[in-house]
């Protein structure tokens, strides 16, 4: 049976998907669900940056998260802010995360 031969796809090793890929990913998912949460449906702007944007005030009461999660809030107005982040991350990503290597560049 065919089922019984092994496949010749088998024998190529998988390749990990690179830490630039990730942190893209999880920009580009995150300014949808900001889009999202700012339409006027939701209208949850305020609530979205008091809870994810780092200031003084919000670092005072507490929230460290912020100083990890800042970085995810864009302009929802302007897709030239994230387009210009994003083609940064992936122009100078591509040459750091060999160099620094993956939990550095991260």
């Amino acid at each position: 049976m065919l089922s019984d031969r092994p496949s010749p796809r088998d024998a190529y090793p998988r390749e990990a998907t690179s830490a630039l890929v990730w942190l893209l990913a999880a920009m580009v998912g995150a300014f949808a669900l900001e889009l999202v949460l700012v339409s006027p449906g939701f209208n949850a702007s305020d609530q979205l940056h008091r809870g994810l944007a780092v200031s003084p005030a919000g670092l005072a009461s507490g929230r460290v998260w912020t100083l990890a999660t800042y970085w995810l809030l864009h302009s929802p107005t302007n897709l030239f802010h994230v387009g210009f982040v994003l083609a940064g991350l992936y122009a100078f990503g591509r040459a750091l995360e060999p160099l620094l290597g993956v939990r550095r560049f991260v």
